[in-house]
């Protein structure tokens, strides 16, 4: 962009004064001077002249920059833009005048509107770094000749952190879903792991090393099964039995336990607020939550030891507050903050610290799940949690949740005692032939007579011919032409006192609760032991 200087050479200042007077008497012959209404502006303003003098400041700039207008006003050279950016002098007004200055590169945005310029950066003020936007024009006189030029900056800091920790949740989303699927199609595979583990061991003598090798295959599917466990939780998408919870009870609890964990040269303090509000939730999760946040902590502090506070303590959020976290809504909630006094860590790191598998500690100490888990079950609790950092002086993790309200309640289903099968008739449906090989060898060896089908369409084919013909309908959740949850419905329509069992490793359509309210007797996850089906089953056929 440019435009011509010469036209105002040799008259530039008095023409100048002539062009802001021609300006000001164009605002409704009002007798307010432009400099005074300009001060009304909540934005830094100022406005230079084709030589480069100033000839507006106004009361904004004074109040972030700490530069009167008096000091500033017919000063030259650049000399504005010293409270700005030092000696590197890269305004906006500059390039208005065209005087070919490559001032892009100071800036991490810059477009031109027709004959404005547009630009974001960071810049410095007394009170610290900020970011801003700035905006420069022309001033035109009656002639149509440019006599100077007016820019205004805005501090949008407040915004441009939101936008990014919005971000930063919408990645974490994004990973929690395909972290989800995935989880789904892996419960299936680990399902047929350990269910043919435990009927292989049950085939073979308890004296020979085939045995101990199975028991080992065991072992490790339960941890399989605990990782995928803490994937779904990161995922949002654990299943939980929700109720009241009083939270300080829960970190008393976890605070014995860290007690005797971690080594003596780290202190543990703990700041609590007696007033603070319940919150409803699973406690197993709400215990995870305090265990992951307190252990991340002191592995911070494990070189030189240090101080380690947990506190709590209710908190209101207004709207104004509420808009600087991402997803929470004004309203009372609890807030929990871990801090530490221990490494701290840099601003790449705590862009990435809830990413699921990210850790900064040595291969093999540690899974990168502990934080994720964290998030996951926060999110799932409508609560938000963030994280500061500084450097070699520590870390606080800040958790809000929601308040407890009133009608909380949640509806607690024990398991009924396990009980051995006597020829009840049940009809199993999955399309994993494999799951659906040893789910009926396991069902038959419990005493239950089992009849099997890999398609949702073909099994309600069957029933639909001789309903009666079955005590019970164990039936997988994810299939193809008809879901677990449209099989169910459709037999209840046939028979509505038929018991069924959902079975699903995971499924964004149908929640537990969701399937309770539709008529299905009992919901199974994925993987499933010998001893959880049966237990499924015994409650399936109790409950009818």
């Amino acid at each position: 962009m440019s435009h011509s200087k010469g036209s105002t050479k040799g008259s530039e200042h008095a023409g100048n004064k002539t062009g802001l007077a021609g300006t000001q008497a164009g605002l409704g012959k009002s007798p307010v001077p432009l400099d005074r209404l300009i001060d009304f502006l909540p934005d830094p303003t100022f406005a230079i002249d084709t030589s480069g003098t100033v000839i507006l400041w106004n009361k904004a700039l004074e109040d972030i920059w700490g530069v009167r207008a008096q000091d500033m006003l017919g000063k030259g050279n650049y000399e504005y833009a010293i409270p700005f950016y030092g000696d590197r002098r890269p305004m906006l007004a500059n390039m208005v005048l065209g005087d070919g200055m490559d001032m892009k590169r100071k800036y991490t945005s810059l477009t031109c509107r027709g004959d404005s310029i547009l630009a974001e950066g960071y810049t410095q003020t007394p009170q610290g770094t900020i970011y801003v936007m700035a905006k420069a024009s022309p001033i035109y006189d009656s002639a149509g000749t440019v006599i100077g030029v007016i820019e205004t900056i805005r501090d949008i800091t407040e915004r441009v952190n939101y936008e990014e920790r919005l971000a930063r949740a919408q990645k974490l989303e994004a990973i929690g879903t395909l972290a989800g699927g995935i989880a789904h199609d892996f419960n299936n595979i680990l399902s047929a792991v350990i269910g043919y583990t435990e009927l292989a061991i049950d085939d073979v003598p308890p004296g020979d090393p085939a045995a101990r090798s199975l028991q080992e295959v065991l072992k490790a599917g339960d941890r399989a099964k605990d990782l995928v466990s803490q994937i779904l939780t990161f995922s949002r998408q654990a299943r939980t039995e929700k109720k009241v919870v009083r939270v300080h009870f829960i970190v008393k609890e976890a605070m014995k336990l860290l007690r005797s964990s971690i080594p003596s040269t780290i202190a543990i303090t703990r700041d609590i607020d007696p007033h603070s509000p319940a919150v409803f939730a699973d406690p197993t999760q709400i215990h995870q939550v305090v265990m992951n946040l307190c252990t991340n902590a002191y592995q911070a502090m494990m070189a030189r030891g240090g101080t380690l506070t947990v506190g709590l303590s209710p908190v209101e959020l207004d709207t104004a507050l509420a808009r600087g976290i991402p997803r929470l809504e004004p309203g009372t909630y609890l807030h929990l903050w871990v801090s530490d006094t221990g490494c701290g860590m840099d601003q790449e790191t705590v862009d990435r610290v809830f990413e699921p598998f990210f850790t900064t500690r040595e291969k093999g100490k540690g899974t990168g799940l502990g934080l994720s888990t964290v998030h996951g079950i926060v999110s799932d609790l409508s609560g938000a949690v963030t994280v500061s950092s500084t450097m070699g002086e520590g870390s606080t993790f800040h958790v809000y949740l929601p308040a407890c309200k009133p009608e909380d309640r949640k509806d607690q289903i024990g398991e009924d005692t396990v009980t051995r099968g006597n020829g009840e008739r049940i009809l199993l449906v999955d399309d994993e032939s494999a799951i659906l090989a040893f789910a009926a060898s396991m069902i038959e060896q419990m005493g239950y007579s089992a009849s099997t089908h890999s398609s949702s369409v073909q099994a309600l084919d069957v029933f639909s011919r001789d309903p009666h013909a079955f005590d019970l309908v164990i039936t997988d959740q994810t299939m193809p032409l008809l879901t677990g949850a449209d099989l169910a419905a459709k037999m209840r329509a046939i028979r509505n006192d038929i018991p069924i069992i959902l079975i699903t490793g995971f499924s964004e359509i149908v929640s537990a609760e969701q399937a309770r309210k539709q008529g299905i007797s009992v919901y199974l996850e994925k993987p499933f032991t010998r001893k959880s089906l049966a237990n499924a089953i015994s409650r399936a056929l109790s409950a009818s």
